[in-house]
């Protein structure tokens, strides 16, 4: 994924839902990416982002209304059951980093240039 597509999905607020869910589920792998490549730990979110949008469309246009659509994308793709939880979760101070790197992430939108119309 590129990092210009990367940026469509990481101000979607599924993203955090979905690393609260690997923090949860997968400590170990997600404090392993976060330390040794972050940036995979952020496509690997945006790749999840976009699963669940694919979801919902898929859903929406098999007649799904969108609100059902997007609860079961959201259930299936960024926050499934988990049977085997790990019972060592990871220090709460390194959670909240992880956290606060995602939220600190530069804004995809773009800068609009104000110029002034002549008359």
């Amino acid at each position: 994924m590129s990092p210009d597509e990367m940026k469509i999905y990481w101000n979607d607020p599924w993203i955090y839902d979905r690393l609260e869910w690997l923090l949860e589920n997968r400590p170990k792998d997600t404090e392993r990416l976060f330390l040794e490549n972050p940036n995979k730990l952020l496509e690997l979110l945006c790749m999840k982002v976009k699963q669940a949008w694919l979801v919902q469309q898929a859903r929406e246009k098999r007649g799904q209304d969108s609100s059902r659509a997007a609860d079961a994308a959201f259930e299936e793709v960024i926050s499934p059951p988990s049977e085997n939880r790990p019972k060592k979760q990871l220090p709460e101070e390194f959670q909240q980093k992880v956290k606060d790197w995602l939220l600190n992430l530069p804004s995809s939108r773009p800068q609009t240039e104000t110029t002034e119309s002549e008359p």
